[in-house]
């Protein structure tokens, strides 16, 4: 059997575990543990002791278990198998984690589907050597940081996208806003990490979520920078969506024969509002109003009338009623009792009394009542004599 003098490790930072190679050692081997490391000594496939920093010299009063099993031959051998494993205690700054695929979510600002990704580095630390040798490491020669990531990938992908997810819902963050939120679902994620990396011996120093996007090529994502860019656009020419429609709405109307002449005039009329100092917002509301005017007057087909009597269809022009009789004309009504008129009456026949008459001076209709001509200013004739 070899004998070691020393046993110590100077290796990389990102290696988390490493066992020794040395095996089967005497008593007096001398044991190095640097600042940041511990090292543990197996005896038999069983963790026996623990050692923090400093040199050590392994016999009977540093591992008890020896002095009990061990009785060593005459040339200093052990029969008993015995490993020693080396921990990195040190905050191991350098684990990058990203999704492993896009979140798709339904963008609570804009109602979109979109993809989204996230990524971001963690800090990890040992809390419990023994733990993570005895339920992660087992008994492979070493442990690093590409195997944590690998182990704990899953799990890990699992609490981000959950908690993405929930933040951008629950406050309705859209994805050009969530950003403003990192801090928030950082500190979130860690605090729901830390409980499953301490079942292995470890403790989540920090986690850190860089970034929370969408594929440029996302086609929801496109669509929403669309509508931002056109929004933003109609913003600095001072106009609104529904302006915008009343806009293409007048313009395509102006294009099609038969009403370019009523979209003219309510364009003038618009015009007019504008210069008068009426709102660009009333202006074309106006303008909307005539062209939609226009366009029902031009395109649209009347709709047959109804009997007010009888609710009955009536014929155009029609001046009774073919159901019920009743006449459609307006009715007259006499000035001085209120009694119907017939049609064309000069007098009432409830009362007698003359509904108009005409003046001898300029032949223009006077008023019953009246005792001079609206129109020229003459006496009646009863009031010339």
């Amino acid at each position: 059997m070899k004998i070691y003098d020393v046993i110590q490790y100077e290796g990389p930072n990102d290696v988390l575990v490493y066992k020794h190679e040395a095996e089967d050692f005497n008593t007096m081997t001398q044991l190095i543990v640097h600042e940041s490391q511990e090292a543990v000594f197996f005896k038999n496939g069983q963790a026996l002791d623990l050692f923090g920093p400093g040199r050590y010299t392994l016999q009977t009063q540093n591992i008890p278990i020896l002095g009990r099993l061990a009785r060593l031959p005459s040339d200093g051998k052990t029969p008993f198998h015995c490993e020693v494993y080396f921990i990195n205690r040190a905050v191991l700054m350098s684990m990058a984690w990203g999704t492993n695929a896009p979140i798709l979510l339904r963008d609570p600002e804009f109602g979109i589907n979109i993809s989204v990704r996230a990524n971001g580095q963690m800090a990890l630390a040992v809390q419990d050597s023994r733990k993570l040798l005895v339920k992660l490491v087992g008994t492979v020669p070493s442990l690093s940081l590409g195997d944590l990531t690998r182990y704990f990938k899953s799990v890990l992908m699992m609490y981000v996208k959950d908690v993405i997810a929930n933040t951008m819902i629950s406050g309705k963050i859209g994805i050009n806003a969530v950003s403003g939120k990192l801090v928030e679902i950082s500190e979130n994620c860690r605090r729901l990490l830390d409980p499953t990396f301490a079942e292995y011996g470890l403790s989540v120093r920090l986690f850190n979520v860089a970034g929370i996007n969408a594929p440029l090529d996302d086609p929801g994502y496109q669509q929403i920078q669309r509508a931002i860019a056109t929004a933003a656009s109609r913003s600095i020419q001072g106009y609104t969506w529904q302006q915008e429609q009343a806009f293409d709405v007048a313009r395509t109307a102006a294009s099609n024969e038969g009403i370019s002449g009523a979209v003219a005039g309510a364009g003038m009329g618009a015009g007019m509002a504008a210069g008068m100092g009426v709102p660009l917002g009333m202006g074309v509301g106006a303008l909307a109003g005539g062209v939609f005017s226009a366009l029902s007057g031009a395109a649209a087909q009347p709709s047959p009338s109804q009997c007010p009597h009888c609710g009955a269809t009536l014929p155009a022009e029609s001046a009774f009623c073919p159901k019920c009789g009743q006449s459609l004309l307006e009715k007259r009504v006499c000035r001085f009792c209120g009694a119907p008129l017939p049609p064309e009456s000069a007098f009432c026949p409830h009362c007698g009394k003359k509904q108009a008459e005409t003046c001898a001076a300029c032949g223009a209709e006077m008023d019953a009542g009246g005792k001079f001509c609206p129109r020229c200013g003459a006496p009646r004739k009863e009031e010339e004599a």
